[in-house]
């Protein structure tokens, strides 16, 4: 994972690559010293990309709406109580 670092000492921020369990110690770029502190920022969020879930589920969503719009019309035509699809066809 890379962490932004601040060196208490001249402000210089520098970037820095290490695993999450790890504690290096970390020598300022600019003055040398080895005042840093790990500035704690806000991460990146979630970001959503491609035709994911909401795409397919509204394709999902709109074919059964269609299908639903089919059997109620079908059962419209029919003088006998339906139980199930089949007896719409």
């Amino acid at each position: 994972m890379i962490y932004d670092y601040k060196c208490v000492d001249c402000e210089n921020i520098q970037e820095e690559e290490h695993g999450m369990n790890e504690s290096p110690v970390i020598k300022c770029n600019k003055c040398g010293s080895n005042n840093i502190k790990k500035i704690i920022s806000g991460g990146t969020g979630v970001i959503f990309k491609g035709g994911g879930w909401m795409t397919n589920d509204l394709r999902f969503k709109d074919s059964m709406t269609k299908k639903n719009e089919e059997a109620g019309e079908k059962s419209k035509r029919h003088n006998r109580p339906v139980t199930k699809l089949d007896d719409l066809n």
